[in-house]
């Protein structure tokens, strides 16, 4: 993880009306991880739920997350769309080419109106 310290200075008021200066400090962080690596692999899942309500209702509204641990994958969140779809598919087209066969799909996305 790479971390870079970045340093603002920002002009703050008195509650008199008077101004001082306040230093603020913030660290920036970065990830990087290979392809296949899990983080990766919940990623494309969420997208793939996303694309595939957007191909079908262009105002959909999804928040999801996908959690995989060992051949469990959890997709969670919420979404607004009239998209049909199942959801076990659109996971094992973008986890085959991977190598992941025999998985287990947990599905907790609530839908809102």
């Amino acid at each position: 993880m790479k971390q870079v310290e970045k340093q603002n200075k920002k002009t703050e008021p008195y509650p008199n009306g008077e101004a001082f200066c306040v230093e603020e400090r913030m660290i920036i962080t970065s990830e990087q991880v290979s392809n296949g690596h899990p983080d990766k692999i919940c990623d494309q899942i969420s997208d793939a739920v996303l694309t595939v309500c957007l191909e079908q209702d262009k105002n959909s509204r999804v928040a999801v997350e996908t959690l995989i641990k060992d051949n469990h994958i959890v997709v969670a969140g919420e979404m607004k769309t009239t998209a049909l779809f199942d959801l076990k598919t659109v996971v094992r087209n973008v986890v085959k080419p991977l190598g992941m066969e025999n998985i287990i799909v947990t599905n907790l996305i609530g839908f809102t109106k």
